[in-house]
């Protein structure tokens, strides 16, 4: 799988799951897991039961297989069939376990019992994984997973239910450390780790994200058709007791990293335990920051709190009390402890001056009918956040059309932002494609180029009418969406876009863009890079964190795509062409720029002679939540970050 699909995978399946995590979307459910007897004789049969429940998608098989990877010279007697490193009961010579199948000992439907041999299974701890799934079904991939794992010393054998997994969860690697978190060029980095049992055959570090060849840190091996660093080169791996190890022990390993030419910033890597098959089969990412003299800002990371499964993170919606709503919980108190189920907010919202809370949903769906007509879902609380009703707004946009995306898209997307006007009317920031749009992003598919635009209303939210373009050109990977937009101190509106993935080969030209509007959303500046990457979702704080005096260049996606300052394609002759309104000035306020020289990034730097502005209170909380979100792209999770800066703050520039 290149890539691109898998990206596109991920984004499909991340949206599923998380609508999942908050009750909607396909899920399946395992409402009966079970295991009798739990302890037995070597060589005596257990029998495991399950039932489970398919909401949105049928249920399509049961499978279990060793939970992590195995040597293939290490068979499980009664798991014949092995692929991906793993051992399987099989049916058919294929993993896919049939409901009332030859393996099936429950009639009911939806139900699963098989049994289980332990006849000539070693000594030693063997972990298991049960799944229901939608397989072989095509669509989208739905499965619920229950782990457990069966012991056996000498003539017993005991059974420990470990409960529900995420999917492709594994142990291998474990007390995981880097020390320091801050290292000076040439100043050894410790890395320690335990590796357990026989899943993985080493270890490799390497980038998570692509890079050019002059971003590769010393001392790493530089694969351009991958567009990654590794250290070892492959398919060399670092071992247990290998060259590199510097720990004794059976089982633990402890690696110092040459720093010398390491130049500063904030870098982002990524250890990767290598199963039998060659993949990856567990992971821990990390960041460590090589200073700068001239480093003006410290920045530190909180512990993390768990608010749900999956892998796309959902909007906060912050009252003027302080409440905090997320998805369809509520905090009061900063986020420390949730309760309760509201009804949710939609995926963005805003709190009005009368004290209304009002959000929206994502897709608009046409109205049967009546031409350029949707119908979005909407979300109203009058009690503080406490309780939203959903009702349905109409949107007006007579020229979007359908088009594939992320997935195939039946009209305009609602970007999360809503922002009150003075005389009460709102604007929300919204994104998709018009009929005249027809470029073709460089990756194929049959993507068109998205824009940006926003759309009014006048009555409280209950009608939307299209309202103007923040921008469309071929840009990035993808045009213009998945943006924010926010209301300044000063009183103009910032609106902040991403373009693209840098997971795409084919375009390392993504940047976050931003306009202004000095109008309350009636006109907008032409759009003008940030100086940012963006591999995942912009927001204004991300990209306010600092404006470079000078642009960021990178080759671009596309030979007919237009430079920066270049015009994009005008609006279709049957909308209203969007007026441009003249910027003050030719740049934005620049803070002091961060150092932070990411992978997948360009990195533009302020020369040391360059002035600098002094920054308002506004700006340097800006500037906070931007390098948070510098650590947080990386690709490992909040907890991640904090064990990698253990009590420590990271100093940014």
């Amino acid at each position: 799988m290149t890539s691109v699909h898998w990206c596109l995978a991920a984004s499909v399946l991340g949206l599923w799951l998380a609508a999942a995590a908050e009750g909607g979307g396909p899920r399946i459910s395992l409402e009966e897991f079970g295991v009798e007897p739990t302890t037995l004789r070597l060589g005596e049969a257990f029998v495991l039961r399950a039932r489970a429940t398919a909401t949105g998608v049928k249920l399509g098989s049961f499978l279990l297989r060793t939970a992590d990877e195995v040597p293939k010279d290490k068979p499980l007697p009664g798991f014949p069939l092995y692929a991906n490193g793993k051992y399987y009961v099989a049916e058919a010579d294929r993993y896919f376990l049939m409901d009332n199948g030859p393996h099936d000992r429950d009639p009911r439907e939806g139900a699963f019992a098989i049994e289980v041999s332990t006849k000539g299974w070693s000594q030693g701890r063997h972990e298991l994984s049960f799944f229901a799934s939608c397989r072989p079904h095509r669509g989208p991939f739905v499965a619920a997973r229950h782990n457990l794992a069966v012991a056996v010393k000498g003539h017993r054998v005991s059974i420990e239910d470990l409960g529900e997994g995420p999917m492709n969860r594994s142990r291998a690697i474990g007390g995981f450390a880097v020390e320091p978190a801050t290292v000076t060029p040439g100043q050894p980095l410790r890395l320690s780790l335990r590796l357990r049992g026989e899943s993985s055959r080493g270890l490799h570090l390497t980038t998570p994200y692509p890079i050019a060849q002059a971003e590769s840190l010393p001392g790493f091996a530089y694969d351009p058709a991958k567009k990654k660093a590794f250290l070892p080169k492959p398919p060399a791996l670092i071992t247990d007791n290998g060259e590199q190890d510097r720990d004794p022990a059976a089982g633990r390993i402890a690696l110092e990293l040459d720093t010398r030419g390491w130049p500063p910033g904030v870098h982002h890597l990524l250890l990767h335990a290598v199963g039998h098959s060659g993949r990856p089969t567990d992971h821990r990412a990390f960041a460590l920051k090589v200073p700068d003299p001239r480093d003006r800002l410290e920045v530190s990371v909180e512990p993390s709190v768990r608010l749900g499964d999956g892998t796309h993170f959902r909007k906060f919606l912050k009252l003027r009390d302080g409440t905090l709503l997320y998805g369809s919980r509520l905090s009061r108190d900063g986020g420390r402890t949730w309760e309760g189920r509201t009804g949710g907010f939609g995926v963005g919202g805003t709190q009005l001056r009368d004290g209304t809370a009002l959000g929206l949903d994502y897709r608009c769906i046409p109205i049967e009918g009546r031409d350029g007509w949707y119908r979005v879902a909407k979300h109203v609380s009058t009690d503080n956040g406490r309780r939203f009703a959903k009702t349905h707004a109409e949107v007006h946009v007579p020229e979007a059309k359908a088009a594939m995306g992320h997935g195939w898209h039946v009209g305009p997307l609602f970007m999360r932002s809503i922002v009150e006007r003075g005389d009460g009317s709102l604007v929300a920031l919204m994104a998709g494609w018009f009929k005249s749009d027809t470029a073709l992003c460089p990756y194929g598919r049959g993507r068109p180029y998205s824009r940006t635009y926003t759309g009014e209303s006048t009555d409280g939210g209950q009608t939307w009418r299209y309202l103007t373009t923040i921008g469309y050109e071929p840009i990035g990977s993808e045009g213009y969406n998945e943006g924010s937009m926010r209301r300044l101190p000063s009183g103009q509106w910032l609106a902040v876009m991403r373009t693209g993935s840098n997971s795409d080969l084919k375009c390392q030209d993504n940047p976050i863009m931003w306009s202004v509007s000095t109008d309350e959303g009636r006109t907008w500046t032409k759009p003008q890079r940030t100086g940012l990457e963006a591999p995942s979702q912009a927001s204004p704080c991300s990209a306010t964190a600092c404006w470079p005096s000078a642009t960021a260049a990178r080759a671009p996606c596309s030979p007919s795509a237009p430079t920066a300052d270049a015009p994009g394609p005008t609006a279709p002759a049957s909308m209203p062409p969007p007026t441009r309104a003249t910027p003050t000035s030719s740049r934005w306020p620049r803070a002091s720029c961060s150092s932070a020289s990411e992978p997948g990034t360009s990195s533009t730097r302020r020369p040391a002679s360059a002035p600098t502005t002094s920054a308002s209170p506004a700006s340097a909380t800006a500037r906070r939540v931007a390098n948070h979100h510098e650590v947080a792209r990386s690709g490992m999770d909040c907890s991640m970050a904090s064990s990698s800066l253990p009590g420590s703050s990271v100093p940014m520039r």
